[in-house]
């Protein structure tokens, strides 16, 4: 087991989620239905389930991209995201 892998898989998520709109919304469906353990369950469950996704789509995609690329990529989309965020077209 690589524990280097799973220490900055970690991080990066953990750093980048704390920012993400998911995590304004969960405060309000909890006090909203008052019953937070079962918005801790959904939103865990969905949350494996979206890393899930990802992880099946990182071993489809391995070997037919090179890593780079995607990185390059991933780059970009991210900052057309924060373009959009920041001109108001992507709320």
């Amino acid at each position: 087991m690589d524990i280097r892998a799973l220490g900055v898989a970690f991080i990066s998520i953990f750093l980048a989620e704390i920012g993400d709109k998911t995590k304004l919304l969960i405060p309000g469906l909890t006090m909203e239905s008052r019953q937070p353990f079962m918005v801790f369950i959904g939103a865990g469950l969905a949350l494996l389930t979206t890393t899930a996704i990802a992880v099946f789509a990182g071993r489809l995609l391995k070997g037919t991209i090179p890593l780079q690329y995607f990185r390059i990529v991933g780059g970009i989309v991210f900052i057309l995201f924060g373009i959009f965020m920041l001109t108001g077209r992507g709320t």
